[in-house]
């Protein structure tokens, strides 16, 4: 080995044995969406009780689909409680569309931008807690 090498690889070895992943580095798996309806449904997750237009490279924001009676876990690379705190009105707001809808549509904005989601959720930490994180939609 050249001279060095070891020394980098000792340091390579501290660095990935000090390494958190998952959910020790801040991802959230607690929240789950329940769909009890008869249609897939798409949810959209919104910072305030007006939802806004966003970067979709944050899969947390767009859930692509909910099968009918089915749970899906929506991943967080913040804890949920952070984003609770930084909502205008410190609830986490879901709004919900139906599937078929969006074939009509060229995207999620044009969708929010008509206004035609079906279904607005709006939960504060008391009540997601009281939930277990379940957060359920019904038609």
């Amino acid at each position: 080995m050249k001279k060095g090498t070891s020394s980098n690889l000792l340091l390579l070895f501290f660095f990935l044995s000090g390494c958190k992943c998952g959910y020790e580095s801040g991802w959230d798996y607690r929240l789950q969406i329940k769909n009890e309806s008869t249609k897939a449904i798409i949810m959209r997750f919104s910072y305030d009780s007006v939802p806004s237009f966003i970067d979709f490279e944050d899969k947390t924001y767009y859930v692509k689909e909910i099968k009918p009676d089915s749970v899906q876990s929506i991943w967080s690379k913040e804890k949920w409680d952070h984003r609770l705190t930084h909502s205008y009105n410190k609830k986490l707001n879901f709004y919900f569309f139906d599937n078929e809808i969006l074939k009509k549509y060229s995207s999620i904005d044009s969708l929010l931008q008509n206004k035609l989601w079906i279904k607005e959720i709006s939960l504060s930490k008391e009540e997601l807690e009281q939930n277990n994180w379940l957060v359920v939609f019904k038609e």
